[in-house]
């Protein structure tokens, strides 16, 4: 009952802690508000109007405050770590703005103290006490949106990783059959789907831009942060500027990025049985223990 009241408590402190927030910052999301509006005019078909009200509720309600909140962060902290933040949220394909993310680390924290305050007081502990579980729950839930940041780069880059054979089939097989590489390119936004397509999709509408081939591919490469694609768009580079004929450097690429996904495959399989020996010995031959000795024990405990 009291481990109840105590959530319940910080989920209130939480909101309260909400509410004031938003009240202090209500000039500057009114004034954010404006801003947005005055950018989507003409972005699309449809009025600005329509197009907020599409936004979903957290982005309409939550977003600005946090954006507020991380400027305020970003007023305190070194360039080198904005620009880190801002190239995590690019590589995780994550559409908020540094900003944004940054006034998550301060709201996860500002509930991590709220619910240790309210847990702590409720256990009737020394004021110490209280504020060194306040603390230690808000630094637990500042770190977990960098925790969160971090999974979502693993998985995409994981992603892009094992897509990028079967992406790099389609350009062989769409050069082959006498595509440009630009349109080859387009071949496979169109027909596949996931994370490595969105950033083919982003390279054709920087070359549609004026931006040069060779660098909407390096940018590509710098923005996923993906060794295996690092050393495709490196090769295509070199073969553009050589002269080297495409077809045959999508071939070997191909053969190359599938050998070593296979590889990899073969390293985690060789890998499973070591991870596998740990819950073995805390779960598994504990239990196998108690069903094979188990009768032997109670028979020797029942005979001496």
């Amino acid at each position: 009952m009291g481990g109840t009241l105590g959530i319940l408590i910080g989920a209130l402190t939480g909101v309260v802690f909400y509410t004031i927030l938003r009240a202090l910052y209500s000039r500057r999301l009114l004034l954010e508000r404006r801003f947005q509006s005055i950018e989507l005019i003409g972005a699309e078909d449809q009025g600005t109007e329509d197009e907020v009200l599409r936004l979903p509720l957290i982005e309409r309600t939550l977003y600005p405050v946090l954006k507020a909140l991380g400027r305020r962060i970003q007023a305190f902290a070194p360039t080198a770590l904005k620009g880190s933040l801002a190239g995590k949220l690019v590589q995780a394909g994550n559409r908020m703005s540094a900003e944004q993310y940054m006034g998550w680390y301060l709201f996860a924290a500002g509930i991590g103290i709220s619910a240790g305050l309210g847990l702590g007081l409720l256990s009737s502990r020394p004021l110490a006490m209280v504020v060194l579980i306040a603390v230690a729950l808000g630094a637990m839930g500042a770190f977990l949106p960098e925790l969160l940041l971090r999974q979502q780069v693993r998985k995409r880059q994981l992603e892009i990783t094992r897509s990028l054979p079967d992406v790099l089939d389609l350009l062989t097989v769409s050069v082959k059959a006498g595509l440009g590489f630009d349109s080859a390119l387009r071949k496979v936004t169109e027909k596949m789907k996931g994370a490595l397509p969105d950033e083919l999709q982003k390279v054709l509408h920087e070359i549609r831009m004026g931006v040069p081939r060779h660098e909407a591919l390096r940018s590509m490469s710098e923005r996923t942060g993906v060794e295996p694609l690092k050393a495709f768009v490196s090769t295509i580079i070199q073969a553009d500027q050589l002269g080297v004929s495409i077809t045959n450097v999508l071939s070997l690429q191909s053969e190359s990025q599938r050998d070593k996904r296979r590889q990899i495959a073969e390293e985690a399989a060789m890998k499973a049985p070591v991870k596998m020996l740990f819950p073995m010995i805390l779960f598994i031959f504990p239990t196998i223990f108690i069903v094979l000795l188990g009768p032997v024990v109670i028979q020797l405990i029942s005979n001496f």
